[in-house]
C-alpha cells in the first residue's frame, strides 16, 4: 500500500517538473511585484478595451486608433503567457518613454488623425461604454477619480458630443523596495496647441478635443508620469471590504452552528444508539433497528458506480486544482491583476491533479466491485475535461464570430488540447492503474446476497427531495458574497482582488458540505433506508442550480445593453454553467467522501452477529 502511494507521489513530482519545462515557454514571473533599479525602463501596456456592460464585447486598443508601438522591437517587450493568450489578453506596448523614479510631464504619445468612419467606431464605442485598461510594470492603473475606482479609465465624456480623453496624469506609488505596488491616471480632455512643445497647461485654457461623426480630426495624444514614495490613500481592495468581511464573519457563525448541530444531534444520538446496541443480546437479531438494521446492505454498490467513481474523482481533481490555485493568489505566488498567470496556473493545476482523478475513481471503484477499469479511466480522463473543452471552445467561437478582440486564437485552443491529451489524460491513466493495483477500501461489514426490502414510507426529512433542497440552499451560503463578487467583476469586466476571503469561503463551503450531507445520510440510515450512495453526491451537487439562478439574478438587476445582440450574455450564461458544474462536482466529490467515511466508522463500531 505504502510503496504504491510513494509511487504515486513520484508521478507526481515528475509531472511537476514536466509541467514546469512545458510551461517555460508560455509562463512569465507569476507575481508583478518586482524591485527597480533607478533610471530603468518601465513598460506601460495597454490591455483590450472593454464595457461595463456584458452583452459588448472587448475592442482592440489598434483596432480604434490609438496609439500603439512605434516597432516591432517595442512590441516584443510584451511576452504573452499562455493564460493571456487563453484569456485573449492581446496587450499593446503604448510609446510612452516612462523611466524608474523619473517624473515626466506632458509629453506627445503619438498624434493620430481620424476619418469619419474612424471617429464614428470611437463615439460608438464610449456610448457602450467602453473603456481604457493600462498596466505599468504588470500594475493595473486605476482611475484616479475618488467616486470611481477601477482598474479601468473612460475613454472620454459624452455630455454633448465625445470630448475624447487624450491627456493622461499617471501617478506611480512605490514602495521602500523599489517596488511599484499601486498606480492611478487622471484623464482629460485637451485641444492641443499646434507646437508639441507647448505644456499640457496652456492647451488646457484651448478646450476641449471633440470629435464628430462627419469631420475628419487630428488628436495629439500627452502624458505626464509622476512617481511618489508610500502608499496611496486607496487600495485596490477597499471597495466593499466591509462586506467581505462581515460575510467572512458570518460564515463562520454558519458553519458553527451546523457543526454544532452535527455534534449536539448525531454524536448524541450515535452514542444512544451504541450503548442500546451493546445491551441487545447477540442472538436476539429481531430487536435490531435503525441504522444497525440496515448494515448488510449499506455498503452494497449502487447503480452506475462507474459513473459515480469517475464524478468522484473528477471532484477531487477540481477541489484540489482550485483550493491551490485561490490559496497561491491569496498568498501572492499569482497575482490577482494578471488574470492570465491565474489562468496558466488554472491550467496546468487543474491537469497535474488528472492524477488524483485517476487514482481516486479508479480505487473507488474496485472497492465497488467494479472490473471495467479501460472504460473508467476513459470516463475520468475525458468526460468532465471534455465538458469544459466544448463549453470553453464554443464560448471562444462566439468572441471570435464578433471580432472580439479576447477571443484566443486557434493555435492557442490546440495547445490547451494537447496539454489535456499529453499531460491530463496520461497522468489520468497512469495512477489509474496504480489505483487498481492498490488494496480496494476495506468496509467493516460483509454485504447481504439479496437485498433488504425498503419501508414504504420515509420520514420527511429522510426523502431525496428535502436533503437536496436544504443541501443545495445552505451550501451557497459560505460562497454566495464571494459569488456576487466574481459575477459582479465578470459582467462589468472589473478585478476580483479578494482571494484571501475566497480561500477561506471555498473550505468553509467544502466543510460545510461535508458536514450537513452527513447529517442528512444519518437520518436516512436511520429510517433504514440504505441508498445513501448518490444522495450523498447529489444532493450537495445541487449548490450548482442555486448559483446559476443567483448569477442570472446578479444580471439581470443590472441594465443589460444588448450591443451583440445577446451573444455576450450568451457567453456570461457559458462562464457560469461552467462555474456552476465546478462548483457541483466539488460538493459532490467531498459530501460523498464524507459519508463513505462516516459509515465505515459507526459500522466498524458495533458488534454484528
Amino acid at each position: 500500500m505504502r510503496c504504491w502511494l510513494n509511487l504515486l507521489l513520484v508521478v507526481l513530482l515528475v509531472a511537476t517538473a514536466s509541467t514546469s519545462l512545458v510551461s517555460a515557454a508560455f509562463v512569465k514571473p507569476l507575481t508583478p511585484y518586482r524591485s527597480y533599479d533607478k533610471g530603468e525602463p518601465v513598460v506601460v501596456l495597454a490591455h483590450p478595451l472593454r464595457s461595463i456592460f456584458v452583452d459588448v464585447f472587448a475592442h482592440d486598443h489598434l483596432s480604434l486608433g490609438f496609439c500603439g508601438p512605434t516597432s516591432e522591437a517595442e512590441q516584443d517587450k510584451f511576452d504573452a503567457t499562455l493564460g493571456e493568450r487563453l484569456l485573449g489578453d492581446n496587450a499593446h506596448v503604448l510609446p510612452m518613454n516612462v523611466t524608474f523614479m523619473q517624473n515626466t510631464t506632458c509629453q506627445v504619445m503619438c498624434t493620430k488623425t481620424y476619418s469619419p468612419e474612424q471617429s464614428t467606431r470611437i463615439i460608438k464605442a464610449a456610448e457602450a461604454l467602453v473603456q481604457h485598461h493600462w498596466t505599468i510594470g504588470d500594475i493595473p492603473i486605476n482611475n484616479g477619480f475618488e467616486n470611481y475606482r477601477r482598474a479601468r479609465f473612460p475613454m472620454g465624456n459624452l455630455a454633448t458630443a465625445l470630448a475624447l480623453n487624450n491627456d493622461f496624469t499617471i501617478t506611480v506609488y512605490v514602495n521602500e523596495y523599489d517596488m511599484i505596488t499601486a498606480a492611478e491616471a487622471r484623464v482629460a480632455s485637451l485641444r492641443h496647441a499646434a507646437s508639441a512643445e507647448d505644456s499640457c497647461a496652456e492647451s488646457a485654457g484651448l478646450g476641449h478635443r471633440v470629435l464628430t461623426m462627419d469631420t475628419n480630426a487630428t488628436v495629439t495624444y500627452s502624458y505626464s508620469v509622476l512617481f511618489i514614495r508610500g502608499d496611496p490613500s486607496w487600495s485596490y481592495e477597499d471597495e466593499a471590504n466591509e462586506l467581505h468581511v462581515f460575510s467572512l464573519v458570518n460564515n463562520i457563525v454558519v458553519l458553527l452552528v451546523i457543526l454544532a448541530t452535527f455534534f449536539f444531534v448525531v454524536i448524541r444520538a450515535l452514542r444512544s444508539d451504541f450503548a442500546r446496541y451493546e445491551r441487545l443480546d447477540d442472538e436476539s437479531p429481531a430487536e435490531e433497528a435503525g441504522w444497525k438494521l440496515v448494515h448488510g446492505d449499506v455498503f452494497r454498490a449502487p447503480r452506475r458506480p462507474l459513473l459515480l467513481a469517475a464524478l468522484v474523482g473528477s471532484g477531487v481533481q477540481v477541489a484540489l486544482a482550485a483550493i491551490l490555485t485561490v490559496f497561491f493568489a491569496a498568498i501572492g505566488v499569482v497575482s490577482e491583476f494578471t488574470p492570465g498567470s491565474i489562468a496558466s496556473c488554472v491550467l496546468f493545476t487543474y491537469a497535474i491533479f488528472g492524477a488524483a482523478a485517476g487514482f481516486v475513481a479508479a480505487r473507488l471503484y474496485k472497492s465497488l466491485g467494479g472490473e471495467r477499469w479501460k472504460s473508467l479511466l476513459l470516463v475520468t480522463g475525458t468526460a468532465f475535461p471534455g465538458l469544459l473543452f466544448l463549453l470553453g471552445v464554443i464560448a471562444n467561437g462566439v468572441k471570435a464570430a464578433h471580432d472580439a478582440a479576447d477571443a484566443a486564437s486557434t493555435g492557442t485552443v490546440f495547445v490547451v488540447l494537447a496539454v489535456w491529451i499529453f499531460l491530463l489524460l496520461p497522468l489520468c491513466l497512469i495512477a489509474g492503474l496504480i489505483g487498481f493495483r492498490t488494496a480496494p477500501i476495506s468496509f467493516p461489514v460483509k454485504i447481504n446476497t439479496l437485498p433488504r426490502f425498503l419501508p414504504q414510507h420515509s420520514p420527511f426529512f429522510a426523502r431525496m427531495v428535502p436533503i437536496i433542497v436544504v443541501c443545495g440552499l445552505v451550501s451557497l451560503a459560505p460562497i454566495g458574497i464571494e459569488w456576487v463578487a466574481m459575477t459582479s467583476a465578470l459582467y462589468s469586466s472589473n478585478l476580483y482582488v479578494w482571494f484571501p476571503y475566497l480561500l477561506t469561503a471555498l473550505i468553509m463551503f467544502l466543510a460545510q458540505t461535508a458536514t450537513q450531507v452527513v447529517l442528512f445520510v444519518y437520518l436516512r440510515l436511520r429510517a433504514e433506508n440504505y441508498h445513501w450512495w448518490w444522495v450523498s453526491f447529489i444532493a450537495p451537487a445541487a449548490v450548482g442550480i442555486p448559483i446559476f439562478v443567483q448569477s442570472a439574478f446578479n444580471l439581470l438587476s443590472h441594465n443589460v445593453v444588448f450591443g451583440s445582440g445577446g451573444s455576450g450574455v450568451f457567453n456570461y450564461f457559458i462562464v457560469v454553467i461552467i462555474a456552476a458544474l465546478t462548483f457541483s462536482i466539488m460538493a459532490g466529490a467531498a459530501g460523498m467522501l464524507a459519508c463513505l467515511w462516516f459509515t465505515r466508522k459507526i459500522y466498524a463500531s458495533i458488534k454484528i452477529s
